[in-house]
């Protein structure tokens, strides 16, 4: 017995058909399920609500809504030193303010008292926390470009030593 006579002896097209429905069913179920996955996680982060022994009286807030109430209650201009004194909002701040300076040249005039307040060599972390006392715009660009045009010098403990360029 050879081809089609050997498939029909021994059941083969009733195997195949077996296989066929048995694949396409699975990728229906799973298709259901994915289609169905948000209800599902929705759920799973309520489950505050309908597990016993939780309490129910807990609401939670999304997290964008819980930012939008906090930024309702203060002027946005406004905001709170780690020393706990309030920064005047931006129209209070004076007009020598700083703004975000362009060129190296102006950069490093602008951040140079800054180095000069720093023990060397330093922390990244004192020096983002001093210019945030002094208000200067993006500090983490500004001190991206200083790394990447090599005057922020790493050693081997991970701090820094500040080398102005040689003019």
């Amino acid at each position: 017995m050879n081809g089609l006579e050997a498939i029909n002896n021994a059941n083969g097209w009733n195997m195949a058909a077996l296989g066929i429905l048995v694949v396409f069913s699975s990728l229906i179920i799973l298709s259901v399920i994915i289609s169905q996955l948000h209800k599902a996680l929705t759920l799973w982060q309520k489950k505050g609500d309908w597990l016993p022994g939780k309490n129910r009286s807990e609401t939670t807030v999304p997290a964008a809504e819980a930012l939008n109430n906090e930024t309702a209650k203060h002027d946005p201009a406004e905001s709170i030193t780690d020393s706990g004194t309030k920064r005047p909002a931006l129209s209070e701040r004076s007009e020598n303010a700083p703004v975000s300076p362009r060129s190296t040249d102006e950069i490093l005039q602008a951040w140079s008292p800054l180095f000069e307040k720093l023990d060397t060599p330093f922390d990244l972390a004192q020096l983002y926390k001093l210019a945030d006392e002094e208000d200067m715009p993006h500090p983490h660009l500004t001190i991206t470009r200083l790394r990447e045009e090599n005057l922020l010098i790493p050693d081997e403990s991970r701090k820094y030593t500040f080398t102005p360029p040689q003019k």
